[in-house]
């Protein structure tokens, strides 16, 4: 048994379509432009209704950075008076979270022990394969690791510099 497509199938809620229903239907139709339609700036990252009435009107959507999208409903304001209670500063940077890197990093599976070793078994001429299997990481950690841009500031410190 086949249903039909739109109002000729029998589930069909036509505007009375939930929130996720509604924007997964304008997500298939309304192309995503290359830049927000508000500020022209920003890659868009959310579908926004113009009217908040949300029909399925096309013409009543628009694709927003998350920045615009934050303006126009107001919440960037709200997060912003939510800092002031708590005597914080603005901009956002301060509630962003602090990446730890090497050993202080909480999801380490190397030691800075294990990036000499295997620097030196790099340059000895092992394959980063056979290290990557050893070590229970990707291939795209060692290569991080023998090119430096990965664990940079140890290697910084043993006076290893890029490659």
């Amino acid at each position: 048994m086949t249903f039909g497509v739109g109002n000729c199938n029998p589930m069909w809620k036509g505007d009375d379509a939930g929130y996720e229903a509604l924007h997964g239907y304008i997500k298939r139709r309304l192309p995503k432009p290359e830049l927000c339609d508000q500020c022209h700036e920003s890659e868009p990252y959310d579908l926004a209704n113009v009217s908040g009435e949300y029909k399925r009107d096309l013409p009543d959507w628009e694709w927003l950075c998350r920045k615009c999208h934050m303006i126009k409903d107001g919440r960037l304001e709200i997060v912003r008076q939510r800092a002031l209670l708590h005597n914080a500063t603005f901009p956002m940077e301060q509630f962003r979270r602090k990446s730890s890197i090497g050993e202080s990093n909480p999801n380490h599976k190397l030691t800075n022990a294990d990036v000499i070793l295997i620097r030196k078994l790099l340059q000895d001429g092992i394959r980063g394969s056979v290290l990557a299997r050893r070590y229970n990481v990707t291939g795209v950690c060692i290569s991080g690791i023998k090119t430096g841009k990965s664990w940079s500031k140890l290697l910084t410190e043993i006076g290893i510099k890029e490659q």
